[in-house]
């Protein structure tokens, strides 16, 4: 199942799911149906099945608590995204804050890099470009740091850059930007 998962192959991943969550109910392996019902919500989230998506995450929700650090990272980073999707901001934003602190204290700087990303988007929709700005500074630090640099992520993340910039009729740096991206 996890192959077809790795694999994107939706059909026959979504043939097992549930037949493989309910076996590890059975044999009480929370941290398997964390896994599984969070593949699942991020298949369904793939798809736009946005509210299939939330009620797998509802689903977790007495669960996810006692779990490792990384699966309430997955969980909230992913809550928030569907929430995002279904137009309700606030609970995005309060999600990506809580995977954002949760990261930092574990010093997952990659996860962080990501959820600084998805904050800067979350920004960027309310039209407060400045603070976008600050969250997608912070994304390029950490990208700098452990050496994430010229990756899709990091291209994506200029593109934000030079999105604002043009929202905020920053042309000139926009230009400069683009001219950087182009550079390699």
């Amino acid at each position: 199942m996890n192959t077809h998962y790795d694999e994107q192959q939706y059909p026959q991943f979504f043939e097992l799911i549930d037949s493989a969550i309910l076996l590890a109910e059975q044999e009480d392996d929370v941290e398997t149906i964390v896994d599984f019902t969070l593949k699942k919500a991020t298949a369904y989230f793939r798809f736009a099945d946005y509210e299939i998506a939330i009620q797998a995450l509802h689903d977790l929700d007495s669960l996810i608590g006692e779990q490792p650090s990384e699966a309430r990272i997955r969980y909230m980073n992913l809550k928030a995204a569907v929430y995002g999707e279904l137009n309700d901001l606030e609970s995005c934003y309060q999600y990506l804050c809580r995977a954002k602190t949760l990261a930092e204290e574990q010093q997952s700087f990659e996860i962080l890099m990501i959820i600084e990303a998805n904050i800067t988007h979350y920004l960027f929709g309310k039209a407060r470009y400045e603070e976008a700005l600050v969250h997608l500074e912070r994304a390029f630090a950490i990208c700098e740091q452990i050496d994430y640099e010229r990756n899709q992520l990091y291209v994506s993340l200029h593109a934000r850059y030079i999105r604002i910039c043009v929202q905020q009729q920053r042309f000139e740096e926009a230009a400069a930007r683009i001219a950087y991206v182009a550079s390699y």
